[in-house]
């Protein structure tokens, strides 16, 4: 599975679960913000900046990261996709979170592909 691939203990580990859970807990947001528990965060900013963006396409907002080669499963010189850090934040609407959270319950194995 996808998830196991990832170095045990790590948040990227722990985010598809998450956003599995998170998702099924607030299934009608309009935005999901994912941020470490250690930063503080201006909510008038933030909602200013999401007002920006229309929540119904999918949106990520926030910094993403290279997977390293401390992602398993890739080829020398293959694509690695990014991954959004937690750090300082990242914001995800809710088109692409039913996106996100159906990919990993496949990867999961919460979910089957249909044939």
């Amino acid at each position: 599975q996808v998830h196991e691939m990832l170095p045990a203990g790590s948040g990227a580990r722990r985010a598809l679960p998450l956003a599995v859970r998170l998702h099924a807990r607030f299934p009608e947001a309009k935005w999901y913000f994912f941020v470490d528990d250690d930063t503080f965060v201006y909510i008038p900013t933030l909602l200013k900046v999401l007002s920006k963006r229309d929540y119904r396409d999918a949106h990520y907002i926030g910094w993403a990261y290279p997977a390293g080669p401390e992602l398993h499963g890739f080829a020398p010189g293959e694509w690695r996709p990014e991954i959004g850090i937690g750090g300082a934040g990242f914001a995800v609407s809710a088109p692409l979170m039913r996106r996100l959270v159906a990919e990993a319950r496949l990867h999961l194995g919460l979910a089957r592909r249909p044939p």
